[in-house]
C-alpha cells in the first residue's frame, strides 16, 4: 500500500477504502511517486517535504468530497501532466489548491466533460496573484464585475489620454493596484476573462466607490491639469468567459 492511500486510510480509517475505490486511489498514488517519491538528502529540505505532505493533504481532501458513485480511474492525459508540473508550482498555496482540485478532478466521472488538459498549461502561466483576482470575480456570483479607467479627457475635443487601465477594486487581499491591473491583463491573455468598456453596469452610482477610493484621489490630485482638462473614471464591466467558467468550476 503506496504512501499517499496510507494518508487517506489514517484520515478515514480502513472503511476509506470501500469508500473511495482502491484501484483508482492505487492509480493517483502511483503516479504520485512517479513524481515525487525520490528524495534526497540534499535536494529536499524539510521546507520541500512539509510542501509536499500539505499537497497530498489538499488532494486527499478533494478526493474525498467526490461522490461514490463519481469515483473512476484517473484521467491520465490530467493526471500526468498536472502532478508533473504541479511540482514546480506547490510552493505557492494558491496554485498547490488549484493543481489539488485539477487533480482530483481526473478522478471524477462528473467532471469529465470540462476538465481539460488546458487547464494544467493555464494554472503554469498564473501567479498566486492571478488566483486571487480570479476567485473574487468568481466568488461574487455574478459573470460581471465592475472594472475602471482612469482618462484624462480634454473637454473642448474630446480627446483623451488613460493614466491608469484596469482599476479593479475587488482583491480583498491586496491594495497593489498596479499588479492587480497587470495580473488583470494575464487573465485575459489567457482566455479566463474579458475586459470591456463598451458596456458597464445601468446604475451608474454603484461605480461611485471608484471615485472615493484614495488611490484615485492620489492620481487625481497629482495631475496638472489646464482649465479644458478633466479626470475622469471610464466604466466597465468584467465578464468571465465561458472557458474561464469551465476552469473555475474545476479548479476554485
Amino acid at each position: 500500500m503506496s504512501e499517499l492511500t496510507n494518508i487517506i486510510v489514517s484520515t478515514l480509517g480502513s472503511a476509506a477504502l470501500t469508500t473511495i475505490s482502491k484501484g483508482p486511489t492505487e492509480t493517483l498514488s502511483q503516479w504520485w511517486y512517479y513524481n515525487f517519491g525520490y528524495k534526497s538528502d540534499i535536494k529536499y529540505l524539510q521546507k520541500k517535504k512539509e510542501v509536499e505532505t500539505l499537497y497530498k493533504k489538499n488532494i486527499v481532501d478533494e478526493v474525498l468530497k467526490i461522490p461514490d458513485e463519481n469515483i473512476q480511474e484517473p484521467r491520465m492525459n490530467i493526471l500526468g501532466p498536472a502532478l508533473e508540473a504541479s511540482k514546480y508550482y506547490i510552493d505557492d498555496e494558491e496554485l498547490r489548491l488549484l493543481f489539488s482540485k485539477l487533480v482530483a478532478s481526473s478522478m471524477d466521472n462528473s467532471k469529465n466533460n470540462i476538465s481539460q488538459p488546458a487547464f494544467v498549461e493555464i494554472i503554469k502561466q498564473m501567479t498566486p496573484l492571478d488566483a486571487q483576482n480570479l476567485i473574487s470575480l468568481y466568488k461574487r456570483n455574478s459573470k460581471n464585475a465592475m472594472v475602471t479607467s482612469i482618462h484624462l479627457i480634454d473637454k473642448d475635443t474630446n480627446n483623451y489620454s488613460i493614466i491608469f487601465e484596469h482599476f479593479y477594486l475587488y482583491n480583498n487581499n491586496s491594495t497593489n493596484y498596479y499588479q492587480i491591473a497587470t495580473s488583470l491583463v494575464n487573465l485575459k491573455r489567457l482566455g479566463l476573462i474579458n475586459i470591456d468598456y463598451s458596456i458597464h453596469l445601468s446604475d451608474k452610482e454603484r461605480y461611485n466607490i471608484f471615485e472615493k477610493n484614495l488611490f484615485y484621489l492620489e492620481i487625481k490630485n497629482s495631475i496638472n491639469k489646464t482649465e479644458n482638462q478633466e479626470v475622469i473614471l471610464q466604466k466597465g464591466l468584467i465578464t468571465i468567459t465561458n472557458f474561464g467558467l469551465d476552469f473555475c468550476e474545476i479548479c476554485l
